[in-house]
Order: C-alpha cells, then sequence, then structure tokens
C-alpha cells in the first residue's frame, strides 16, 4: 500500500498555460495506490 501527498504551493503555477496565467493550478494533490500479488 503507498500513499503520497504532494504540497504544490505556487511551484506549479510554472507549467500554467501562458494565456490562463491566474495562478489557480497551485491544488494540492493526493494519491494512493494498492496491489495485491499472488503467487504460485
Amino acid at each position: 500500500m503507498n500513499a503520497g501527498y504532494l504540497f504544490a504551493g505556487d511551484a506549479m503555477d510554472y507549467w500554467e498555460a501562458d494565456d490562463i496565467k491566474d495562478g489557480d493550478s497551485d491544488e494540492d494533490i493526493f494519491s494512493s495506490t494498492a496491489r495485491i500479488r499472488y503467487k504460485f
């Protein structure tokens, strides 16, 4: 099981489209994954 959280802050505004520089791309991201592996 994995979990991660990205505190983006203003760093993500660098990749925002030039015509839409409104500062809304700095949303924080949460991601989680899980895997079960069967081996016979």
